[in-house]
């Protein structure tokens, strides 16, 4: 049996276990209309096609069955609650992670990969959007009046610069979004002793923003997003 066919069995044995799971568990090859059941389709198909991709760095016979089960079986319900593409994709990226032989430089921690299919299931579309781009902000240098300027592992810009690449968004939204993302320690926003506003869109342009170490994990390994920099 090849590590496709260990998560589908997996994954359907995990089903199987839900009330009302062993129907989407014979079905769950075939296409179904529903969006629930789409939903599912989708994270099994993005699974197994992460994990072919990953090949060889996959450990079928070390990896933690009860740690990953669980991790499926919450990947499953914040694939059911969600239509957005990117969201199911990155709960499925999750699970691929916890498979990677513990040697491999890209595995990350149960307890973060735990921590980060929360943040799918908590964070808005809008909010991985906001991610993605700031992890393609260049980084800035410069001190000025912070607070509290950025630590170990964190990647520094200004919300000036986020909100000038972000054009579908309106620029208090990005703001907001960036309040979500510092909840889930993704983001951080500092602090500055004057705030300088953009009067027009009411939107403060020189807010410290950064990218955190995790938020670094999670738009990597995660979103599988492309990035400028790598945190410190």
């Amino acid at each position: 049996m090849n590590a496709s066919d260990h998560v589908l069995a997996l994954t359907k044995a995990t089903l199987s276990a839900l009330p009302g799971g062993g129907v989407l568990a014979s079905l769950i090859g075939d296409y179904i209309p529903t969006s629930r059941e789409r939903s599912i389709k989708q994270l099994c198909d993005h699974l197994v096609s992460e994990i072919d991709r990953l090949g060889d760095r996959i450990d079928q016979q070390q990896f933690n069955r009860d740690e990953l089960t669980e991790l499926i079986q919450r990947a499953i319900y914040a694939s059911i609650k969600t239509t957005r593409q990117e969201k199911i994709q990155a709960a499925a990226n999750i699970v691929a992670n916890a498979m990677l032989s513990e040697d491999d430089a890209d595995k990350i921690s149960y307890s973060e990969l735990d921590h980060f299919l929360n943040a799918v299931d908590g964070l808005s579309a809008g909010a991985f959007h906001i991610l993605a781009i700031s992890s393609r902000v260049p980084a800035d240098q410069s001190t000025g009046a912070l607070l509290n300027p950025g630590g170990p592992g964190e990647v520094k810009f200004s919300s000036g610069e986020l909100v000038a690449r972000i054009k579908d968004i309106e620029p208090l939204l990005v703001m907001s979004l960036v309040a979500q993302l510092h909840n889930w320690n993704l983001l951080r926003r500092g602090e500055v002793g004057v705030t300088h506003y953009d009067r027009e869109r009411r939107v403060p342009l020189n807010i410290p923003i950064y990218l955190t170490e995790p938020g670094y994990k999670f738009v990597r390994y995660v979103l599988n997003e492309s990035h400028e920099h790598k945190a410190r």
